[in-house]
């Protein structure tokens, strides 16, 4: 069943909390992009001590555009409401590493890759992983233009015979949902469409679930 994720890219802990708020009443999952300068010129707010403490019954998923995406995640092991880790396969020269250090922290565990790499370099890890979340932006920034060659990279991975689920994250909103359905992604990540650019986060929600159902 397709399902969509407020992705929260902030740089503040109260924009974060608000953002959260926001949106806790009508969807199951966020994910939390976590970016500290490393392996893209980023940042972003994501303090694992801070959003422990924030009373919610919402999951997370964190997206970790970091390098040492491992060391990244053991950040994470006290905040309960962690469901899914997701690196970047770009980001480390042992993927297997990566997963195993993840699976071993209780979690899921996605591989997300820029719109440069190529599909082929996902095959040896297919197997292990929940999700694979194909970027269709450049990464680091929320809003950015989405890049139409996307389209036909779902489409050839969502063919294969056994795969994981498809994720799509960059440039998700009502202009490019119908093409990013057919081509094949059940899980669609959406950040300024639903934080920025409506009357209110619940309105965008409802708006963007009809588009995906």
């Amino acid at each position: 069943m397709p399902q969509l994720i407020p992705a929260i890219l902030v740089h503040d802990a109260v924009t974060f909390a608000k953002r959260l708020h926001a949106v806790e009443a009508f969807v199951d999952l966020v994910q939390i992009d976590v970016l500290n300068n490393t392996f893209i010129e980023r940042t972003s707010w994501a303090d694992p001590a801070v959003i422990a403490k924030i009373e919610t019954k919402i999951g997370f998923e964190l997206h970790l555009m970091t390098a040492e995406p491992e060391v990244v995640a053991a950040q994470w092991k006290k905040v309960s409401n962690v469901r899914r880790v997701i690196f970047h396969l770009e980001a480390t020269d042992d993927p297997a590493r990566v997963i195993q250090a993840i699976l071993k922290l209780g979690w899921k565990v996605g591989i997300a890759i820029n719109p440069e790499t190529p599909l082929g370099a996902l095959e040896l890890y297919l197997d292990r992983v929940e999700v694979v979340l194909f970027l269709g932006v450049h990464p680091g920034e929320s809003g950015r233009v989405f890049l139409p060659e996307t389209i036909e990279r779902l489409r050839e991975f969502s063919s294969r015979a056994k795969r994981p689920l498809v994720g799509i994250d960059g440039g998700v909103n009502h202009e490019t949902i119908p093409a990013l359905k057919a081509a094949g992604a059940e899980l669609f990540y959406a950040g300024s469409e639903i934080f920025e650019k409506r009357a209110s986060p619940e309105e965008a929600i409802n708006e963007l679930k009809t588009l995906i159902a």
